[in-house]
């Protein structure tokens, strides 16, 4: 832990909903453990690669189930066929058998994923990264913020809206990371891609720590090059394209949109921070939320305590599960990579994380405390920063992928999508059932819209998103919360 100590600054970048088999299993190589010791990369059996599809598009017709309900099925199945088999299950008919071994895909080396395997080989990959529950993002992205849930483990849905969600935000018992530093002066930022960050979600944060501590992704590059970048912690969140519309056009690398814009932010994120003047300083880990109901041949062995504090956001989560959870066991295994200077290359790091060693990381460097026995427990990333001083061998840049990508302007700024394949007609997904995750982003514009201006309604909008049915409709109230700003 030799360069732990040097280390100023801490960036997060945290993409969506892949696994870790997903990225790397078709990528396997051989490195050194931390303690120097020879390894290779901990990827699925042959056995069982050889029944995974090579992904040949560069996106999934339909997005993989992966509320908590689903991972419950999908935890027992540990071959392709069992995967696939559970993803029916639960969609019950709703997409063709041709579509399902989308799930069970290895994406191309150097086709489709270059920047993150170019980063994991030159600095450290842990390919036993777990996420902290076995569902989907929003309980799962509470873990970086909190080192907690406080008892969600499903997507926010109608039935949790009045008593599991409060209109100024999610609250923790022990706090977020980002009180803990205000607590003891370390500086923070949040760079977003997305108009609504997930990360706003929080209780205390408001408008002014919206216009303070907020910046556009776009800017990141630029204020790194600049003098002054604050020390201290920058979560990076991405674009997460339109919530609307199937989360296409962003680059969170969401199983339903191309997941090469992603590997654009991947390589912008990193060269942007080695080519600043704040690189022998920096820590950098990228990972995701959850598996996004991709096939992963890992298990969880390691026993995990409950994080110790309230269960006061579970309403709702056994409703729509029919399931209870004691936040006593991790989720699927999720794709990895830390980077620093202090960290030699070819390192695989083969010991069980999850995703409070966020939390736990930042606050053992910079101070802050313990938020929950998750954080108190999880394994952090500094001592992957053993050399004594920083290497002067690492790339400037990172390759893109090769393959059918072409250049378009998305969102307002240079992104690269594969060509177009056929998707379902737009008024059969508007018509179907809405799902959590859009039932999330309207709940998310609510509480925009209330924080902007206090005298808004916030309490009709509650109702009359609870009265909502469709995707379609959701979608569309959603939008015109924020379209009325």
């Amino acid at each position: 832990m030799d360069g732990a100590q040097k280390i100023t600054r801490i960036f997060v970048l945290v993409l969506e909903n892949r696994s870790f088999d997903h990225v790397f299993a078709g990528q396997g190589w051989a490195g050194t453990r931390p303690d120097g010791t020879a390894t290779t990369l901990t990827v699925a059996p042959a056995a069982v690669r050889a029944d995974l599809a090579q992904l040949v598009t560069d996106g999934f017709d339909f997005d993989p189930p992966h509320e908590f309900a689903d991972v419950h099925r999908q935890l027992p199945a540990l071959a392709p066929a069992a995967w696939r088999a559970a993803l029916g299950a639960s969609l019950g008919g709703k997409v063709t058998a041709a579509q399902l071994p989308q799930a069970t895909s290895l994406l191309q080396a150097g086709s489709q994923v270059s920047a993150l395997r170019t980063l994991a080989q030159e600095f450290a990959v842990c390919d036993q990264w777990y996420a902290s529950v076995p569902g989907p993002t929003w309980p799962n992205r509470f873990f970086f913020h909190a080192a907690s849930a406080n008892g969600l483990y499903d997507s926010p849905s109608s039935s949790a809206v009045a008593g599991a969600f409060s209109v100024d935000g999610y609250e923790f018992d022990k706090g977020t990371v980002y009180e803990r530093l205000d607590k003891v002066g370390v500086p923070w930022r949040v760079y977003y891609g997305s108009l609504l960050p997930q990360v706003f979600a929080l209780a205390h944060m408001t408008p002014f720590t919206f216009w303070r501590k907020y910046y556009k992704q776009s800017r990141f590059a630029t204020d790194l090059a600049r003098p002054g970048f604050p020390q201290g912690y920058t979560f990076i969140e991405p674009d997460y394209g339109h919530t609307s519309q199937d989360f296409l056009g962003g680059d969170s690398q969401h199983p339903r949109d191309a997941f090469l814009p992603g590997e654009v932010l991947v390589k912008q994120v990193y060269e942007a921070i080695r080519n600043s003047a704040y690189w022998n300083e920096s820590l950098l880990i990228i990972t995701y939320d959850e598996h996004g109901g991709i096939f992963d041949s890992q298990r969880p062995t390691t026993a995990v305590r409950n994080p110790g504090d309230s269960n006061r956001y579970a309403k709702g989560c056994k409703t729509s599960s029919g399931l209870d959870f004691d936040f006593t066991s991790l989720g699927l295994r999720v794709p990895a990579v830390v980077v620093s200077p202090f960290i030699p290359r070819g390192t695989i790091d083969q010991r069980v994380h999850e995703h409070a060693s966020v939390p736990a990381t930042v606050l053992r460097r910079f101070g802050g405390g313990v938020l929950t026995n998750r954080d108190a427990d999880a394994r952090d990333c500094l001592d992957l920063l053993s050399l004594a001083r920083p290497r002067s061998d690492a790339p400037l840049t990172l390759p893109l992928p090769t393959g059918t990508a072409l250049p378009k302007v998305v969102r307002g700024g240079p992104r690269l999508l594969a060509a177009p394949r056929p998707r379902p007609a737009r008024e059969q997904l508007l018509a179907a059932r809405a799902d959590h995750s859009e039932r999330s982003f309207a709940l998310l514009a609510i509480k925009f819209r209330h924080q902007k201006n206090p005298r808004f309604q916030h309490r009709r909008a509650l109702t009359q998103l609870r009265a909502l049915r469709t995707s379609g409709a959701v979608r569309e109230f959603a939008a015109k919360m924020l379209r009325d700003m």
